[in-house]
């Protein structure tokens, strides 16, 4: 069988091979995975050194600091449930395993 010169038969030279589109549950190009939300919002923000010169001015200070601690935390728990949803649904549609 005579080839193009790229391991292609001649019959093939310029066909128009159809694929389809990817969608959930057929492969195409590629197979379409599953839409994940985008993750909230940041909703932690930074702090400043404490420039509290008594006890009562200290725990003010370690309250607030606690305070954005706990929303860093809620901002982390919700990026980790946005990434074990996409491996999810990568995984459901055969992308990764």
């Amino acid at each position: 069988m005579a080839t193009t010169g790229k391991g292609l038969p001649r019959s093939l030279k310029g066909a128009v091979i159809p694929i389809p589109a990817a969608t959930t549950a057929t492969a195409g190009g590629v197979k379409k995975s599953a839409t994940v939300a985008a993750p909230s919002a940041i909703t932690a923000t930074a702090d400043t050194a404490s420039s509290a010169s008594d006890v009562a001015g200290l725990l003010v200070d370690h309250n607030d600091l606690v305070t954005k601690y706990n929303a860093l935390r809620t901002d982390v728990t919700n990026l980790r449930t946005t990434v074990a949803n996409l491996l999810t649904a990568l995984k459901a549609a055969g992308t990764v395993s």
